[in-house]
């Protein structure tokens, strides 16, 4: 799914949205991620491309013992929930061909490496009020 229209704050940015990609999120995954959208001040798609590049940004995905655990339960939670939540993601530039890149490396569906990303980083983002990484432009 292309975006045909960018966003009011990337009017005057190189930033160009090239893709949109849907991926569906269990309930209790979706009210975490709206929550912390809401205190940062900043959007779902941000926080969401923030927790991808974080495991995309780790050396030697395959040999992680712990996604395998931990992919385990994210599957579990998606299929013990009825409602999943159709959250759009968008990516810019070269972040799609990092995203299917780093999904083939741990053998997963970049939806499942999603799901993974968001499950993992999204509690450490909560606890985290005086980071160096910074999730969006805007500064609390």
């Amino acid at each position: 799914m292309k975006c045909l229209k960018q966003p009011a704050f990337l009017a005057n940015k190189p930033a160009k949205i090239s893709n949109v990609w849907e991926v569906h999120l269990s309930e209790k995954l979706w009210e975490s991620l709206a929550i912390l959208a809401k205190l940062r001040r900043c959007s779902y798609s941000t926080i969401t491309r923030y927790c991808v590049f974080r495991i995309v940004e780790q050396q030697n995905l395959r040999t992680m013992p712990l996604y395998s655990s931990v992919l385990t339960q994210v599957r579990e939670e998606m299929r013990e929930t009825p409602n999943k939540h159709r959250h759009m993601l968008c990516l810019y530039g070269e972040d799609e061909v990092a995203l299917r890149i780093a999904a083939m490396r741990l053998g997963i569906t970049v939806s499942a490496l999603i799901r993974l990303a968001l499950w993992l980083y999204l509690p450490r983002i909560a606890m985290e009020k005086h980071s160096s990484r910074s999730v969006a432009d805007i500064v609390l």
